[in-house]
């Protein structure tokens, strides 16, 4: 009887005994089932919005309800940006609008960017294999993009205005690493590559694409090197804290499970991942000749800080948009949503991005695109009403 009972709480068991077509049913159930899943979720998402309240800093330009990014947008003038679509019915590609109008300026997906030299005009392609995109930056007149695809990560270099390629440029050899940084620093374009089994800093002529200096011995924590006085100076960034080599050295301690530094001509402002599950990061900023505590942001944050000149822009835990003075810290202005933000997670990103007194907010449980004008000024009944 034991082997009996056995035998049929044997899942093997069971499972042979089932015919071809009985197991194609389930199998069908099954995927019937996700796919409903799947649409029902989507459309609570669509269901559910957050309205951001009146303000005399902050003026919505344009909205969409159904948008998916995959990495944070950028602004240049009246010009946004980003990787993913607006509704279901778009490509997920490189996209540039036009802020106020909505207006598709140019758009490349991924058969753009992986369309080999040698193929035949004649023949569509479509690529199949795994693509990766990357994240995005600007200097005013152009978007970088970096991917990755097979072996190989590109960063490249389009137009900002008509799309139209300026150059590319593969970085490393049979690398095929996915790139976590993408920034402007004095003048310059770093790439930023962080994985277990490989890491580089390349850092290029954002004219040309051409390199200027590379490292990948020991770049796992190096974000950026300059020269002072003949010597090359180190910044690099641990989980623990960071800290400049040679020249004037310096060192900060912050627990963390990972920092995200922008580098300034005289400050690094830094987002620090803390080390629960809740995604919540902090906001703070360094000297960047001494390496002393410029201000910390006494409010927990769910996206980045996105830099507009002296201004920074960054959401709080409690969905609300903060305008912040980067020399001092202060919070010159405030944007509030109707609701707070629920079911945040590291896997539910919140973007901001911001350029030439615009700012974005990409809200993915809600599938939310905004983009506002950032006019803002010192509100003081405003700031102090905060909710810490």
């Amino acid at each position: 009887m034991r082997d009996y009972v056995q035998r049929r709480l044997n899942p093997t068991t069971w499972i042979e005994n089932l015919s071809t077509r009985q197991l194609a049913g389930m199998v069908l159930a099954l995927l019937v089932i996700s796919g409903f899943m799947f649409l029902l979720d989507r459309q609570r998402n669509l269901d559910f919005k957050y309205v951001p309240e009146p303000s005399p800093d902050f003026f919505l330009l344009n909205a969409y309800d159904e948008a998916e990014l995959v990495q944070s947008p950028i602004i240049s003038g009246e010009t946004a940006v980003f990787i993913g679509n607006r509704t279901p019915d778009e490509l997920t590609a490189l996209t540039a609008i036009d802020i106020r109008t909505g207006q598709l300026k140019w758009l490349v997906d991924v058969n753009d960017v992986s369309e080999p030299d040698w193929w035949f005009e004649e023949l569509e392609w479509n690529y199949p294999l795994q693509w990766q995109w990357g994240p995005i930056a600007t200097d005013g007149g152009a978007v970088f993009q970096a991917d990755r695809f097979l072996i190989s990560t590109t960063v490249t270099a389009f137009e900002l205005e008509t799309g139209e390629p300026l150059w590319e440029r593969e970085i490393g050899t049979i690398n095929g690493s996915p790139v976590r940084q993408l920034n402007m620093i004095d003048g310059l374009l770093a790439v930023r590559i962080i994985e277990p089994s490989y890491s580089d800093l390349y850092v290029v002529d954002p004219s040309n694409g051409f390199r200027v200096f590379r490292e990948n011995e020991s770049a796992s924590s190096l974000f950026w090197r300059e020269e002072i006085e003949g010597y090359d100076r180190d910044y690099r960034a641990y989980n623990f804290g960071m800290e400049a080599t040679t020249v004037n050295p310096w060192q900060f301690q912050f627990e963390s499970c990972g920092l995200t530094p922008q580098v300034q001509p005289d400050r690094i402002v830094v987002h620090a991942l803390m080390c629960d599950e809740s995604g919540r990061g902090a906001i703070f900023a360094l000297d960047r000749h001494s390496g002393a505590t410029l201000w910390r942001l006494d409010v927990p944050v769910v996206s980045q800080i996105s830099i507009d000149g002296e201004f920074g822009f960054v959401l709080s835990q409690d969905n609300q948009l903060l305008a912040l003075d980067l020399a001092s810290g202060n919070i010159l202005s405030i944007l509030r949503f109707d609701k707070p933000i629920r079911n945040f997670s590291p896997e539910t990103p919140i973007y901001v991005g911001s350029g030439g007194g615009k700012t974005a907010v990409y809200i993915s449980m809600s599938n939310q695109l905004l983009f506002f004008d950032s006019i803002f000024k010192n509100n003081d009944e405003n700031i102090d009403s905060i909710e810490q």
